[in-house]
């Protein structure tokens, strides 16, 4: 009775990974199908006059502050220090190997993407930002780091009360990234969107293959 409750148990965790990864590809889908065919316009444009009419200069500074947060500066400081983390004092170097080639795998495909689509920036008082926008940088790669940065911590800790704060905080954490991209006016909304679900998917696929590999 117990292995059978074990083998349930085991069974509905290893269908999560699979529903997410399938939501990941759908929704990027949809967005990017809606970005090409320019139907998307309408939707952004009221979800960025919806927040803005609400911020102020203090709220504009706090977001600036929140969007640096996963900028190339703190992305590759976080991701060195959970390196750190994880060879001196766990030994995990699956993890480190993983954490390494997904954090700087997402930067490459998110640019590779950009490129690709070649959707161009919202204008900031008539001018354009720098680059093209979409996916989202920040919020993709944002959510690979900071979500295996989070799964390490659940993996290597004991302690429930952390495991839990840590979780709660980055789940918060990417929400306000997200928004002070479109908000700032460095993005669309649907970029962010699109940089969850094209992050969310590598995030699912760096986990499983460091499960495996922990297996192995």
């Amino acid at each position: 009775m117990e292995i059978q409750r074990s083998y349930e148990l085991k069974r509905r965790m290893n269908i999560w990974p699979i529903c997410g990864f399938f939501i990941c590809v759908l929704l990027f889908s949809i967005i990017s199908f809606m970005v090409a065919g320019d139907k998307l316009s309408i939707f952004d444009e009221r979800i960025y006059n919806l927040f803005v009419s609400r911020i102020g200069p203090v709220e504009i500074e706090a977001l600036e502050v929140v969007s640096a947060l996963a900028s190339k500066p703190a992305i590759i400081s976080i991701s060195i220090l959970t390196i750190i983390f994880l060879w001196f004092l766990k030994r995990d170097y699956a993890g480190m190997i993983t954490m390494f080639l997904f954090v700087l795998g997402g930067n490459f495909v998110n640019k590779l993407v950009k490129d690709w689509v070649q959707r161009e920036r919202p204008l900031l008082d008539g001018i354009a930002v720098e680059g093209y926008s979409f996916p989202s940088g920040h919020a993709m790669v944002g959510l690979i780091m900071y979500g295996m940065t989070v799964y390490f911590i659940h993996r290597h800790s004991s302690h429930s009360l952390l495991k839990n704060a840590v979780l709660y905080a980055v789940i918060l954490l990417m929400i306000a990234i997200g928004v002070s991209r479109f908000a700032l006016g460095e993005h669309y909304a649907t970029d962010v969107l699109a940089g969850y679900s094209l992050g969310g998917l590598m995030l699912i696929i760096a986990i499983t293959i460091y499960d495996r590999i922990r297996k192995k």
